[in-house]
C-alpha cells in the first residue's frame, strides 16, 4: 500500500483535535488531563482515510502513540507522537511528528523542548508544542527563545487556546461522555492499569518494554473506565 504521513494534513487534524479539547473545559487543572483529552480527540480522527488510533491495515501498529520514545537510543519519551507504520526501524517505526504538551508554556519550558528536539538524529519532521491553557510567554519572548536554535524554527509550531480558538468561527462541541468524576472507581482502576504498564515500561532489560504504547491494537480511552 502507498502511505505517507502528510504534515499539512496532520496539522489540520491536530488543530481540530485541539479545538475540541479546549471546548471540553475552559481550563485544565493539570497536564495529565490535557494529554488524556487530546489523545482521546486525536484517536478517532483520520489521515488519508485511516484513523490515527487504529492499526494500519497490513501493519502491526497505529500512527498515534502516547508516552513513547521518538528515538530508541534516547532515554526519553514524548507526550504524543505520530509514526509511519509502514517504515519500520529496529526499536520502533519511523517517527514523523512529536507533540509535547504543557499546562502553560513559558520561556524555560519552551527552551527545554527545543533543546530536546535539537538532539533528534533520525529525521523527526515536525515538533508541535501545545499549552492546555494560555501560554505564559508573549510572541517577542517566544521569537527570542527560538533565535538561539537556528534552523529548527521552521520545524516547530506552538499552539495554545488563543492561537487555536482565535481562528475558529465556531468551536466544535466535545464528544459527549461521562465525566471521570462521576464514578468513584475510575481513578483507582486507571492508577492500577498505569502501575501495571509501568512494570514493563521501566524494565529496560525486558524486550517487551513499552509494548502497550507500541503494539496494542486497541488503545484504552477514558470511556473504558466510565
Amino acid at each position: 500500500m502507498s502511505f505517507k504521513v502528510g504534515i499539512r494534513a496532520f496539522e489540520s487534524v491536530l488543530k481540530q483535535a485541539l479545538a475540541q479539547t479546549y471546548a471540553y473545559t475552559s481550563r485544565f487543572a493539570n497536564e495529565s488531563d490535557f494529554k488524556h483529552e487530546l489523545f482521546h480527540q486525536l484517536h478517532t480522527l483520520e489521515i488519508n482515510g485511516y484513523r490515527l488510533g487504529d492499526r494500519l491495515p497490513g501493519h502491526t501498529t497505529c500512527m498515534l502513540h502516547a508516552e513513547a520514545s521518538p528515538e530508541f537510543w534516547l532515554n526519553r519519551r514524548a507526550d504524543l507522537l505520530i509514526c509511519d507504520p509502514t517504515n519500520k526501524h529496529v526499536f520502533n517505526y519511523q517517527v514523523e511528528i512529536v507533540i509535547e504538551l504543557k499546562l502553560a508554556f513559558n520561556e524555560e519550558k519552551l527552551s527545554d523542548e527545543l533543546s530536546k528536539f535539537s538532539e533528534y538524529k533520525i529525521g523527526v519532521r515536525k515538533l508541535y508544542l501545545a499549552s492546555g491553557n494560555n501560554s505564559e510567554i508573549n510572541r517577542a519572548d517566544e521569537n527570542r527563545t527560538f533565535s538561539g536554535y537556528g534552523p529548527i524554527r521552521s520545524k516547530v509550531k506552538v499552539f495554545d487556546r488563543i492561537k487555536i480558538l482565535g481562528t475558529q468561527n465556531a468551536v466544535p462541541k466535545p464528544t459527549p461522555r461521562k465525566s471521570r468524576a462521576t464514578n468513584p472507581l475510575v481513578n483507582p482502576v486507571a492508577k492500577c492499569v498505569k502501575n501495571t504498564l509501568d512494570l514493563y515500561g521501566q524494565n529496560e532489560g525486558n524486550n517487551l518494554r513499552s509494548f502497550f504504547w507500541l503494539t496494542n491494537n486497541r488503545t484504552l480511552s477514558k470511556d473504558d473506565f466510565t
